[in-house]
């Protein structure tokens, strides 16, 4: 009977160091795989989804491929809007483009300038000397299409927030799911602009009225001397959609008091 209680208490020694060596070689296992540099952990059940990453600005390709976005998700103007930029201390604000989303977003089209912002900059800077010199840049929108309205002061512009959703930022630029049809100037054109306070509001009493004249009546008037050398007058693109419900093929002379400034 001793004996017997002797082999158990030898066996249960054995089985007790067994587990402690096993416990310990666990351990040190764990120890040495956490000291590892750039030992990564196996995603499994559970894992995190990995974040998505917006590509790199690169310049004139990422504009590129922003202009062709722009194309393939343009649905109409309840997704788009007018961009202008702005630079501290001046009262000009620079017509620049076009920018649009994609509806899965569900936001406000202006949020696609938002998101857009960086390669919005950096086209307005090639347009104007005034914008690329200026330190301080703020991005502005008005409805899609506003041009002539902007133009006589009907439309006030709105100053765009910054995106602060890393992964819209992320998932609408990875698409891309915004785009942008960058403003040009062809045939010696010199860009549009439009002055208004520092808020984008429409100084009181500076609205006026387009009159909408055929391009050949355009070219008589001011051959004529009849537009007047104390006023602008502004030549709108045969494009702009809100002219083509008054003329197939319009140009608009605006009277614009001084505060529009247009060559197109």
């Amino acid at each position: 009977m001793q004996q017997r209680g002797v082999l158990f208490f030898l066996l249960t020694l054995s089985t007790v160091g067994a587990f402690l060596s096993t416990s310990l070689t666990i351990r040190q296992s764990a120890a040495l795989n956490a000291k590892k540099p750039g030992k990564k952990s196996s995603g499994g059940f559970g894992a995190a989804p990995k974040a998505v990453v917006p590509p790199k600005f690169d310049g004139k390709a990422t504009i590129e491929r922003h202009m062709k976005a722009y194309n393939a998700l343009q649905k109409g103007p309840e997704f788009s809007c007018d961009v202008y930029v702005n630079a501290d201390g001046s009262e000009k604000f620079w017509f620049v483009g076009k920018s649009v989303l994609d509806e899965s977003l569900a936001c406000y089209p202006t949020t696609s300038a938002g998101v857009q912002k960086r390669i919005i900059l950096e086209h307005a800077k090639l347009l104007q000397r005034e914008v690329r010199m200026a330190k301080t840049l703020t991005l502005w929108t008005a409805p899609a299409n506003s041009e002539v309205s902007v133009a006589q002061h009907q439309q006030a512009l709105t100053q765009v927030s910054t995106v602060s959703d890393e992964d819209l930022m992320a998932r609408a630029l990875a698409g891309p799911l915004v785009g942008f049809e960058p403003e040009q100037y062809l045939n010696g054109n010199l860009g549009f602009y439009v002055k208004l306070q520092p808020d984008g509001k429409i100084p009181i009493g500076s609205e006026v009225n387009a009159q909408i004249v055929s391009p050949q009546e355009l070219d008589q008037m001011s051959a004529a001397g009849r537009l007047g050398a104390d006023v602008e007058y502004v030549k709108a693109e045969d494009g702009d959609a809100e002219l083509k419900k008054i003329q197939p093929t319009p140009k608009a002379a605006i009277p614009t008091k001084g505060n529009t400034g247009v060559t197109r």
